[in-house]
């Protein structure tokens, strides 16, 4: 196996809601060379946490070994695509590498679930081989995931890996050979998000079935409410032009369709690849409380004991990086905390006090504030200070 780093455009990052400070966005073009299906050659374009956003910059320092998120496009679409994805998953602290396999007008899914399969093992060596960019970055987690064909080749994926951790998947389409039919061989945690308004890969005909089939012990269905199967990526000619005959077309912009999908996307990663059972106690309670979706479910993410543990890490502060607003979570009933910002001089630029968060709510704070690049956010109990963070923040 060879790897080849190639120079690209990168697109500076746009999305994020994160706990702690944002990891800036890297880019590199590797060719994974499989030999044993006739040195196959699977170039892949890899989105990592980095120190600068840019191609090849370096890896993050404190990011350690990072799980790694493989993500399958849909049919005559592209890696280009899913920018939003790798914008709103890199900053959280997740490598995400796109196949750019099985382009044409006759794409074999076997063939490209099988290089979904293959590069979890490609990184697996990448990250234990002392030469390579990603040495000591890999950890021992990876996702498959994958929008319409590429949803469907995520499930299919499974049978020739089983060293894939969890899948999840954007509108996933049936296959040939048939995802449905692979579903029943899956035991490890699935999030399938679908769209309501769905006329390419209808949920009853394609998502439905493959949930129905799967026998894992934990399997979650997400329907997001007036959404489209387009809107799970950035505008697109070919799905657009597929779409266009819909009906009923999309009742929710593509903006609010990707807010909603990271809203359950993340959480659900750091809880299946990270084992954070505080992120799973946000995907089961946002689950209940949120009127934009749909749901079934069979799981049970984390005991009680370990979400319990996990909750005296109270008060969560998350930072949406888009849409330019913080928010307060807890699980407990908090009082008379001070939201603070400061500039890097130390000077206070923003505060907010007397803030209760009742148990289980989520408060959302918008500063307004001028100040660009980095600052500093602190959360205070009167003289008990419970958060420090530091964030990159955009100009506006």
């Amino acid at each position: 196996m060879t790897l080849k780093i190639y120079s690209t455009l990168l697109i500076s990052i746009i999305f994020s809601s994160v706990v702690a400070q944002p990891y800036q966005v890297g880019h590199i073009t590797g060719t994974f060379i499989d030999i044993t299906r006739n040195n196959r050659q699977v170039e892949t374009e890899i989105y990592y946490p980095a120190t600068v956003s840019g191609d090849s910059a370096a890896f993050a320092t404190g990011a350690g070994k990072t799980p790694v998120v493989i993500f399958a496009h849909g049919f005559l679409m592209t890696w280009s695509a899913y920018e939003n994805v790798w914008n709103a998953l890199v900053p959280e602290g997740f490598i995400v590498a796109f196949p750019r396999t099985e382009t044409g007008i006759l794409p074999n899914h076997e063939d490209f679930a099988k290089d979904i399969a293959f590069l979890v093992s490609a990184f697996q060596l990448e990250g234990n081989n002392a030469s390579s960019f990603f040495y000591n970055h890999v950890d021992t987690m990876f996702a498959a995931m994958g929008h319409s064909m590429g949803g469907g080749a995520s499930m299919l994926s499974y049978q020739y890996n089983p060293q894939i951790k969890a899948i999840a998947n954007f509108a996933a389409a049936e296959t040939i050979p048939s995802a449905i039919a692979a579903s029943a061989n899956i035991n490890v945690p699935v999030l399938m998000l679908t769209a309501e308004n769905d006329c390419i890969t209808p949920v009853a005909v394609h998502q439905q079935p493959m949930y129905d089939t799967l026998t894992t012990s934990c399997k979650t269905l997400v329907n997001i409410l007036g959404a489209s199967h387009c809107q799970f990526a950035e505008s697109n000619f070919n799905c657009n032009l597929g779409e266009a005959t819909c009906s009923p077309g999309p009742a929710i912009s593509r903006t609010d369709q990707f807010t909603v999908t990271f809203q359950f996307l993340i959480p659900w990663l750091k809880f299946s690849l990270k084992n954070d059972c505080l992120a799973a106690a946000d995907f089961q309670n946002m689950l209940q409380q949120s009127a934009t979706i749909n749901i079934q479910q069979s799981c049970q993410p984390c005991s009680s004991t370990a979400v319990n543990d996990a909750i005296m890490h109270e008060p969560e502060l998350r930072y949406n990086y888009f849409f330019d607003f913080f928010e307060i979570y807890s699980s407990v009933e908090l009082k008379n905390l001070s939201f603070i910002i400061f500039n890097l001089k130390g000077q206070e630029v923003y505060r907010r006090d007397s803030i209760i968060v009742d148990a289980g709510d989520i408060i959302q704070l918008r500063p307004g504030i001028k100040q660009s690049g980095i600052i500093i956010v602190k959360l205070m109990r009167g003289n008990e200070e419970l958060i420090t963070q530091k964030y990159s923040r955009r100009g506006r």
